[in-house]
């Protein structure tokens, strides 16, 4: 049973980006937070209207994201602006409190694969 379940869409100035995630107790229990291992369970799904970095018009984009000290990236959509990954990701967050729940947070990249090469 999830304590905590849900969708985002952030819009940026360089576009947007869906995700879900579903906060996971390793262990049977209520909806409450309660101390003990948890694992964040989320779902890179797409991107749109990136801003075009490369040369051609476009991005090769790919998400870096960042859970509790731990980072994951997607593969790269090689030459697009809207792009769908559809990448699965876990996190492991063990012996967490209700206090390091409190200042956690799920943090989203997208970054452009050659932003620092030539085309």
């Amino acid at each position: 049973q999830s304590v905590l379940r849900g969708m985002a869409f952030g819009r940026g100035k360089s576009g947007e980006l869906m995700s879900a995630a579903t906060l996971m107790p390793q262990v049977a229990g209520g909806d409450a937070l309660r101390p003990g291992d948890y694992t964040v369970r989320l779902r890179v799904i797409e991107a749109a209207s990136l801003a075009a970095l490369d040369t051609h018009g476009t991005s090769d984009p790919f998400v870096v994201v960042a859970v509790g000290g731990a980072r994951q990236r997607t593969h790269v959509n090689k030459k697009c602006i809207s792009c769908i990954w559809g990448t699965a990701m876990t996190f492991e967050l063990p012996d967490l409190t209700p206090e390091r729940a409190a200042h956690a947070s799920v943090q989203f990249e997208v970054r452009d694969a050659d932003a620092f090469k030539s085309d």
